[in-house]
């Protein structure tokens, strides 16, 4: 059974980036659509993880980025996993939110960090020359 999953990878790789009102995208789909049935006539199924929590058992992560859903939520999904009954045939493999990307504090964006020396400074070297 495993052996099939790459095939079916293929197939929904080719269902993404196929051109939306060609014949060959309707082929591929029947294709796609019969291999799945015919997974499920021996008890493999996909199972869904985009926006569900990250879990180790059924997750493979490969990423984390930032995505408006909480931390630990799988965000994306670059590889279906698979379940026969309630037995994992392959991990998906996923990337991991970790939460939205901060935005600056109001007022500061923009303006950049002080820096040592500078006007106002301290410093002993007033550069008018005097001892």
């Amino acid at each position: 059974m495993q052996e099939f999953l790459p095939v079916i990878d293929n197939l929904e790789r080719a269902l993404s980036h196929a051109e939306p009102a060609s014949g060959l995208l309707e082929g591929v789909s029947m294709v796609h659509k019969q291999v799945l049935a015919v997974l499920e006539r021996f008890g493999v199924t996909p199972f869904d993880s985009v926006g569900q929590p990250f879990d180790p058992e059924r997750h493979e992560a490969i990423q984390q980025a930032a995505s408006e859903l909480p931390p630990g939520t799988v965000c994306q999904e670059a590889q279906r996993g698979y379940l026969r009954g309630d037995r994992l045939v392959r991990p998906a493999m996923v990337v991991v939110s970790v939460g939205p990307v901060a935005a600056p504090p109001a007022g500061q964006a923009g303006q950049p960090a002080p820096q040592e020396g500078g006007a106002g400074s301290t410093g002993s070297n007033s550069g008018d020359g005097a001892t």
